[in-house]
């Protein structure tokens, strides 16, 4: 089970777990990513360097069904 993230360039790995794909094996293993998500989200943007780079998230599939 991998979660992706797109940026101009394309597709990024952020986090991989062996395990079945249900929502408590999600839920539980990617916890902290998705906690981090949820910050970028809120604050809308995230920092590289001394710049301020802002974010858009788009859900979709695992990620959908874990935050509900």
């Amino acid at each position: 089970m991998l979660i992706h993230i797109s940026i101009l360039t394309g597709n990024r790995t952020i986090a991989v777990v062996k395990g079945s794909e249900d929502y408590t094996t999600i839920a539980e293993s990617f916890q902290d990513v998705f906690k981090e998500i949820n910050e970028v989200q809120e604050v809308g943007f995230i920092k590289v360097g001394e710049n301020q780079v802002p974010v858009e998230l788009f859900l979709g599939g695992d990620y959908k069904v874990s935050t509900l």
